[in-house]
């Protein structure tokens, strides 16, 4: 018996081999490494439906979503089809969605990221970039997850519901352009052990001892909501301006190491006068309003180069003869609803009085 090989010619096997790789690749599911497939349009889901759809378009096809993602549920699915999606190059909205357990694989944002009324997060641990992410109204008590951070231009947590332990969440974050973590009671800032420079805004509710270890500049605006912990801020070397507001137990002399040039300290129960607040080397403007003990302005100090003083709706202050104890003029003075019964050139011209 004769027995017959197909040999085919070396450029026919050449041929061959790539077509078959070529139907071998294509029957994959799983994407290479570096290989990105991109779904051009937005991505809405509102409804059962809109899962459906999406898992239908996306799942096994895309991790690249060009437009943006928007995903509003008033209970938690499984939307597990959206794990392989590792970049949203626009916004990136969740709302209502009580645990956030999708988006494992996400790495890049090209916008914002907002999430609203979350209860718990188990994703974004390996987000690198995105433009900011907003908090708004979330029940988790903490926040981990986000320490491969690097670059964000801004972080809000507003109207927290319960409070919350900031605990080694982007604890590689080192620089970030606006920081705001408002409207809460904050158990642990081990999170931001590493943050060492804000070049726009820092407000802050409560921070607590030592919660800013390495922090050495803010370039911009500083607002402290209620107390200042101790050693919050040690190794602070730069900020522009400062404003505290609604502490009812404010001890000045805790501020000296602050080099800034504004002041403001709004709604402060606790303000009987400003004795220690001398310690402040420099000085430029100072701002107090709405603080309703506030009877003297004795603490004020001859170091400072104060060109702008604005006293508003301080009804108990009654006496402010250290103004012109200063030895620099004061070329802007403002007073209205405090408890004196003169004006600003009144009292520059040496009328004041410690009696209504």
């Amino acid at each position: 018996m004769v027995h017959l090989e197909n040999k085919a010619p070396p450029t026919m096997k050449k041929i061959l081999l790539f077509i078959a790789a070529i139907i071998f690749i294509s029957g994959c599911e799983k994407f290479e490494e570096n290989e990105f497939f991109s779904y051009t349009g937005d991505v809405i889901i509102t409804d059962d439906s809109d899962i459906d759809l999406f898992r239908d378009i996306l799942e096994g096809r895309y991790n690249v979503i060009n437009g943006n993602v928007e995903i509003s549920l008033p209970y938690t699915r499984d939307l597990s089809f959206l794990n392989d999606i590792r970049k949203i190059d626009g916004d990136l909205y969740i709302d209502s969605v009580k645990k956030v357990n999708f988006f494992i694989d996400l790495d890049s944002v090209g916008g914002n990221i907002t999430l609203i009324g979350i209860n718990e997060i188990s994703s974004f641990d390996i987000l690198g970039y995105c433009n900011s992410i907003t908090f708004i109204e979330s029940e988790f008590t903490e926040l981990e997850g986000f320490d491969r951070l690097l670059n964000v231009d801004a972080i809000s947590i507003i109207n927290q519901v319960e409070p919350i332990s900031i605990f080694e969440a982007f604890q590689n974050l080192k620089y970030i352009d606006n920081l705001r973590i408002d409207s809460l009671d904050v158990v642990r800032f081990d999170g931001f052990l590493d943050l060492r420079e804000v070049t726009g805004q820092l407000v802050i509710d409560k921070p607590g001892d030592n919660a800013f270890p390495e922090l050495k500049r803010v370039r911009n605006f500083l607002r402290i909501n209620r107390n200042i912990g101790e050693d919050c801020f040690p190794q602070l070397e730069q900020v522009n301006q400062v404003e505290i507001s609604n502490t009812r137990y404010l001890d000045l002399s805790n501020l000296y190491f602050l080099p800034y040039t504004v002041l403001s300290l709004n709604n402060c129960d606790g303000l009987v006068d400003l004795v220690g607040i001398n310690q402040i080397e420099d000085l430029g403007e100072l701002y107090i309003n709405d603080c309703d003990k506030l009877q003297t302005l004795e603490g004020m100090s001859n170091t400072w180069n104060l060109s702008r003083v604005g006293l508003r709706n301080n009804p108990s202050l009654t006496d402010v003869c250290a103004i012109l104890a200063l030895d620099n003029p004061i070329w802007n003075f403002n007073i209205s609803n405090c408890g004196i019964q003169y004006n600003e050139n009144q009292i520059l011209d040496g009328f004041c009085s410690n009696d209504i």
